[in-house]
């Protein structure tokens, strides 16, 4: 049986072929220009269980110092204050360096303008929750 096909157009025959298998979309672990020696996925593990050891650490911390002050704050008000503070400064802070990288690579400029005006359309709803 044969079905009606459009002939490939001049951009797919001259295109090169694609030496690495197929990926779920938005997401693969293939780049050729990733010199690690770690791999990618035991790279993004790592970082997995880091913020969870973070987020345990902190949860530690708060439960055993329950005299906790900040400023005006004491007790439970004090312990969310920092929480706050501290969820949201390794927030920016990451934010940031996404903002960074994507200033560094091929099309550094473009990618860089077009990723920091996602981030802050993204952070309107960030603000206005808060």
């Amino acid at each position: 049986m044969r079905t009606n096909r459009a002939p490939p157009s001049p951009s797919t025959v001259c295109a090169a072929p694609n030496p690495s298998p197929p990926a779920y979309e938005g997401v693969t672990f293939r780049d050729p220009l990733d010199l690690s020696e770690t791999p990618a996925y035991q790279r993004t593990m790592l970082g997995a269980l880091l913020g969870l050891l973070f987020i345990r650490v902190t949860q530690l911390f708060l439960d055993n110092n329950e005299e906790v002050s900040l400023s005006a704050f004491e007790g439970a008000n004090a312990k969310k204050v920092l929480l706050i503070l501290l969820v949201m400064t390794l927030h920016s802070f990451s934010e940031g360096v996404g903002i960074g990288v994507s200033f560094g690579g091929e099309g550094g400029k473009t990618l860089g303008i077009f990723i920091s005006a996602s981030l802050a359309v993204h952070n309107i709803p960030e603000g206005l929750g808060e």
